[in-house]
């Protein structure tokens, strides 16, 4: 077999589950600007909406409940207007306030406009209300992982998938938590049981695709991107992993197509040429590189780059170990930092 860098672990995309942007910081100045934020947000919202209000004073309008504020509220989100979303949540709060589910969903419409600290209060109200609910776990859960708090992630998780084993999307995330942690063989567990759950998530084959790589099991890494890609045939991640993972697997021919289909025959022998350059065949190395040139003048820069990096690396080994291949000790250690076509997304 032979050793090539690991690919970047894929970032789920679970309806919008949660935000890793702006969420670092959860200090108390940060919650106290979020919160001014989210206030301030609100109250502009609501001025607009009295005003417009009485404009129309003519016409009669029937007394808002809380189930048709949360319906409003509802198809708000369907249509992306998170802002006034939040405003009919909030109305329907003020109706009834014990209203769980409106508070679950109104924390995750906070998470998408990146104010994390305000919809971890809604989660934790969730859980103080009815300690026996998954959801609130799960929306505290989708906090941490923005914040990269992967033990708490992890605890509100393993809470969720303890109340409610259904959950698919619980099992998903805390795949992709053991994933972060390096903790590959549980990530595939987690993700086994989601596919149990949920047979059609080409980006769970794709992620179990991942963690069985990073434990050096191609031929099953193998399979769960093939399975991937008969649920989403233009997953082009899925189709580059697919090239990594037959690679390793000593296919090199059949990763050469994987890599075709992922993206184009410039790219793949593009890929192949960097492939076989961390392994030293530079041989090989050298007439991929070529091809790519060859086949799209676009790869000209970038391909001839890495002929010369071959180049030079050939040249190094003649020379021995007497200090003089710096370069090529450099691009070693940018192997883990290579990723195969752009970077997986789900």
């Amino acid at each position: 077999m032979i050793t090539v860098p690991n690919p970047f672990l894929i970032v789920l995309l679970l309806s919008g589950c949660f935000v890793l942007g702006g969420c670092a910081s959860s200090g108390g100045s940060q919650a106290g600007r979020i919160d001014g934020e989210y206030k301030r947000m609100l109250e502009n919202q609501k001025q607009y909406a009295h005003a417009t209000v009485a404009e129309e004073t003519k016409v009669k309008m029937p007394e808002p409940t809380a189930q048709s504020c949360e319906s409003l509220g509802d198809r708000y989100v369907i249509d992306g207007k998170n802002v006034k979303a939040l405003m009919e949540y909030t109305k329907a709060l003020e109706l009834e306030p014990a209203s769980i589910n409106v508070r679950y969903k109104m924390g995750r419409v906070l998470l998408r406009q990146r104010l994390p600290v305000d919809a971890l209060q809604q989660f934790e109200e969730v859980v103080r209300r009815d300690p026996s609910n998954p959801l609130g776990y799960y929306g505290k859960s989708l906090v941490y992982i923005g914040q990269n708090d992967l033990e708490k992630s992890e605890e509100n998780l393993e809470k969720t998938v303890k109340i409610d084993s259904t959950l698919w999307q619980a099992h998903a995330l805390l795949g992709l938590v053991c994933d972060l942690k390096k903790q590959h063989a549980r990530a595939v567990e987690q993700y086994e049981k989601t596919l149990v759950l949920n047979p059609r998530s080409a980006a769970v084959y794709n992620n179990l695709g991942i963690s069985l790589y990073s434990l050096r099991d191609y031929d099953r890494a193998v399979d769960a991107f093939r399975s991937a890609l008969r649920l989403d045939p233009e997953n082009t991640k899925a189709a580059n992993n697919l090239g990594l993972a037959l690679y390793s697997a000593g296919r090199h021919q059949q990763a050469f197509e994987a890599f075709k289909k992922g993206r184009n025959e410039a790219v793949a022998y593009h890929n192949m040429g960097y492939l076989y350059m961390m392994e030293h065949s530079y041989d090989k190395s050298l007439e991929s590189f070529q091809k790519a040139i060859d086949t799209s003048p676009t790869f000209y820069v970038k391909a001839s780059e890495n002929l010369e990096r071959v180049k030079a690396a050939k040249s190094g080994l003649r020379k021995g170990a007497n200090g003089e291949n710096s370069k090529m000790e450099k691009w070693e250690a940018e192997k883990n930092r290579w990723e195969m076509g752009d970077r997986p997304a789900g």
